[in-house]
């Protein structure tokens, strides 16, 4: 996908062809944290660590759902503060 395409907080598919074997090969569902010009950061939604990793916007193949991460960060710092 296009990186104007994606935007933090998106749920995203990540797919992407082995360089060498040419195989099909999808790592699941991930969540965007953060959205680089050149990378987005993501965190695997398949993992029970917090492991943020960078990707390729190459790798994602959709946008599967959204979650408003700014405004619920904002939301969860004005009710403790």
């Amino acid at each position: 996908m296009k990186a104007e395409d994606i935007r933090d907080g998106d749920i995203v598919e990540i797919d992407y062809i082995a360089e060498f074997t040419k195989e099909h090969i999808n790592n699941g569902r991930a969540l965007v944290i953060w959205k680089d010009s050149y990378q987005p950061l993501i965190i695997r939604l398949d993992r029970e660590k917090y492991y943020p990793i960078w990707t390729c916007y190459e790798y994602i193949s959709k946008v599967v759902g959204h979650i408003p991460i700014g405004e619920i960060l904002k939301d969860k710092a004005e009710s403790e503060g």
